[in-house]
Parts: structure tokens; sequence; C-alpha cells
């Protein structure tokens, strides 16, 4: 069944931010009409050549660097990171696994080092935009 990897491919434009779901590419997202312009131009510019068209949203987020580009972009526009980590807790006797939200900056996500980011079992959930970020952005 295929909409198991539709489930985090959305695109919600608030009054000011932009919600991005995951699960996207950057080919994807670079074709979507629903899509800002500018941030459409910016994956074109930038991103593509950092680490490709068929890079998911998630997995560039997941594994990028303070020292990449793509952060320092991030940083600029003002984007945060949706994640979700597994907490396992006790309730009525039964143990019983949630996942606590946080909502980290680029530059936040990405000094959390991979492995303690794995240990954690740390989930990329949506990329927020901030459309004041995206419009003083100079190209």
């Amino acid at each position: 069944m295929e909409t198991q990897g539709n489930d985090y491919k959305y695109i919600m434009e608030g009054l000011t931010e932009i919600a991005v779901g995951t699960r996207y590419t950057y080919a994807e997202l670079e074709d979507n009409p629903e899509l800002s312009y500018k941030f459409r131009c910016i994956i074109k510019r930038f991103f593509e050549q950092e680490v490709g068209r068929e890079t998911s949203l998630e997995s560039h987020l997941y594994y990028m660097k303070p020292e990449d580009e793509s952060c320092r972009i991030y940083a600029q526009i003002k984007a945060k990171i949706r994640v979700y980590c597994p907490v396992t807790g006790k309730s009525f006797g039964r143990t019983k696994t949630i996942y606590k939200e946080q909502i980290l900056k680029a530059d936040e996500l990405s000094k959390i080092p991979l492995s303690e980011k794995n240990r954690r079992g740390m989930i990329v959930h949506e990329l927020q935009l901030s459309k004041l970020g995206l419009m003083t952005f100079a190209m």
C-alpha cells in the first residue's frame, strides 16, 4: 500500500510559516507548484548541488553537519525542524512508548552528534519555513 510513504508528504501554508513533510525528495519539492517559488529556487541553486535531487528532506536534515552550507541557509531563513523521540514509560503496570515532540532550529539539530540521534531514535517529521525569513533571504 503506497499511502504510508505519502503520509508525511504535505505542504501546509499558515499565516507566518510553511510546513513541509519530510518524506519529499528535493526533486519532488522543486517540481511542486504549491511550494514557495523562492524556496524552490533555493533548492535548485544550493541544496541540489550539495546533496543531490533524489535526497529526501528527512535524510538531509538528519545527516546535516554544522559546517554545511545548507545548515547556514536553513538558519538564515529561520527554518525550524519538528522531531520526535520515543520515550518509554509505565502506566498502570504496562510499559508504553510515547513520542516526545521537539522543535529545533537547523543549527541546533546539526550540532547533535549522529550517534546521539541514533541512540535517541530521533525521527525528523516536519520542516517549518518562516515566510519572513524566506522573504528577507537574498540570493
